[in-house]
C-alpha cells in the first residue's frame, strides 16, 4: 500500500511524457488525453486473408495504438495489455462463437531475446477476459524472415510456416496477433489449423497496417 501510494505520488510530480507524441500524458495507458481519444473504444471488421472467416483489429498500426504495442515488444507492460484488451472485452463480437482462443508464435529467437511472447501474453488475457479457453496450438518453424521473401515465396511458403501442436481440435478457432501487415502470417496459421481438423478460423489483431 505505501508502495502504491509513494508510486501515484511520484507519477503526479514527474509525470512521464506520453510515449507517442511526447507532451505529459495522464493515464494508465501511458498516453496524453489527445492520443487516447484517437484510439478506438471497440474493434471492429479489417480486410482479411482468404482462409480467416472474419478479422477484426482495433486500430492502425501508424497510430498511438503502435506506441503501445512498440513499449511492450521487449518488455511485458500488463496494464497496456489490459487496457487494450478492456476495449475489445467491450466490442460487438460474437464470443460465443469461438470454442477456443490461440495466438500465432513469434520465434525461438525473439523469445530466447525477450524472454516471452507478447501475442501469447494478449491472447492468454483476453482467453481470462472473455471466459474462453486457451491453448497453444501452433510452433513456429519458418526459418528466415520474411522480410528477405518476395510476395510470391511467401505465398508459397504458407504450408511451411508453423506445425500444429496441439492435442485437442476445437471447431471455430480464434486467432490472436499483436499486428496484421500482410495478411499472410494470419494465412499460414489459418491453414496449419484448418488442415488438422479446425473447421472455422477467426482472427483478432490489436494494430494493422495494409
Amino acid at each position: 500500500m505505501p508502495t502504491s501510494f509513494f508510486q501515484q505520488a511520484f507519477h503526479l510530480l514527474f509525470p512521464e511524457p506520453c510515449i507517442h507524441c511526447g507532451n505529459i500524458q495522464s493515464d494508465p495507458l501511458l498516453l496524453c488525453n489527445e492520443c487516447l481519444e484517437e484510439l478506438p473504444k471497440t474493434l471492429h471488421r479489417i480486410q482479411k486473408p482468404e482462409l480467416i472467416q472474419l478479422l477484426w483489429g482495433l486500430a492502425e498500426y501508424s497510430g498511438p495504438v503502435g506506441s503501445l504495442i512498440r513499449r511492450c515488444k521487449y518488455k511485458p507492460d500488463i496494464h497496456i495489455f489490459q487496457g487494450l484488451i478492456a476495449r475489445m472485452e467491450l466490442s460487438k463480437i460474437p464470443w460465443e462463437s469461438f470454442d477456443a482462443i490461440t495466438h500465432i508464435p513469434t520465434t525461438h529467437r525473439r523469445i530466447f531475446t525477450r524472454g516471452f511472447d507478447q501475442a501469447q501474453i494478449l491472447a492468454q488475457l483476453l482467453s481470462k477476459s472473455v471466459s474462453i479457453p486457451y491453448f497453444p496450438m501452433l510452433k513456429r518453424i519458418d526459418r528466415y524472415p520474411q522480410s528477405l521473401r518476395t510476395h510470391i515465396e511467401r505465398k508459397q511458403n504458407l504450408s511451411r510456416r508453423f506445425q500444429f501442436t496441439a492435442s485437442i481440435t476445437p471447431t471455430n478457432i480464434l486467432i490472436v496477433d499483436d499486428v496484421c501487415t500482410t495478411g499472410n502470417t494470419m494465412e499460414a496459421a489459418a491453414m496449419t489449423l484448418l488442415n488438422n481438423g479446425i473447421h472455422q478460423a477467426y482472427g483478432l489483431v490489436v494494430g494493422y497496417s495494409y
